[in-house]
């Protein structure tokens, strides 16, 4: 596949999309390029996945700032490779995060974060390690695994599941399940419900700490049906219901419990439930 055909599918597949992440962001070793930049010297010449260089010319014309995140021993190597590749200029100035050290890829990510101004939800990310994937979507960044390095369908992938997470069900904002903890939340006008199997609810410090952490953050980020009247600094109040009957932890059907009691609340079915409530 020649090189303008790539990068005119690429600009075909951004074209598909309404909305596109304001950042996206790349990693450098088995992910823009096939190896490990310690493994060579300055004095080589490397080279791109197929796609890569293709697909960031399409995401620049498009608009979209690109950046990088990498952690490697050589960082000299790294800068010196994109300088032989004539890709330096694409990304954002002061954006190739690029570690000599092993820093976890969440802090470079709150660098660029406060680099840029640009939320964690409206960045897109590609990696080639499981670990960075799973940290760096906790922190809101869609993120993508990379197999053999970024290519077209990873690209369509990305775009996909970002414009998902960008607008995600309503059923999805209102009900949010944690199986570690074996609990359901509720969201419903402004409050919180956390429905509890344990006697103990609302009582485990650190818990309580934590939800009330969420009930701050709510406010100012769940805002899809507040007027402009609504004050974002007041917190989403907070009620534990204890008591509530469960499936022992680690049982065969207690993930599917938990699913059919999360989805039983959110039909709004039943007005009282038979459980102790408290309030904090």
């Amino acid at each position: 596949m020649g090189d303008d055909k790539v990068k005119m599918e690429a600009m075909e597949i951004l074209g598909m999309f309404q909305v596109l992440p304001r950042l996206v962001v790349f990693d450098l070793d088995y992910t823009l390029w096939p190896f490990y930049c310690e493994c060579l010297s300055k004095q080589q010449m490397p080279s791109l996945y197929p796609h890569g260089k293709d697909i960031l010319y399409a995401l620049k014309d498009k608009g979209v700032n690109i950046a990088i995140a990498s952690r490697s021993p050589t960082p000299d190597i790294a800068n010196a490779f994109l300088d032989k590749l004539g890709l330096s200029l694409l990304f954002v100035a002061k954006l190739q995060e690029i570690f000599s050290s092993w820093t976890h890829k969440t802090e470079h990510f709150q660098k660029i974060n406060r680099r840029t101004g640009v939320p964690y939800k409206e960045m897109l990310f590609f990696d080639d390690e499981d670990r960075n994937i799973e940290a760096v979507s906790k922190m809101g960044v869609t993120s993508i695994l990379m197999d053999d390095g970024v290519n077209l369908e990873a690209l369509r992938q990305g775009l996909s599941e970002f414009a998902q997470n960008l607008s995600p069900g309503k059923k999805n904002k209102e009900n949010l399940l944690t199986d570690s903890s074996q609990n359901v939340l509720l969201l419903v006008e402004r409050h919180i419900h956390l429905y509890d199997s344990y006697k103990t609810a609302g009582h485990d410090s650190f818990v309580r700490v934590e939800i009330q952490k969420l009930a701050q953050l709510l406010s100012m980020y769940y805002d899809d049906n507040m007027d402009d009247t609504q004050d974002l600094n007041i917190p989403f109040d907070v009620t534990y219901v204890q008591d509530i009957p469960q499936q022992r932890y680690g049982a065969m059907d207690c993930g599917l419990y938990l699913l059919a009691f999360a989805e039983y609340l959110s039909d709004f079915s039943v007005e009282t439930i038979d459980a102790e409530v408290s309030s904090y």
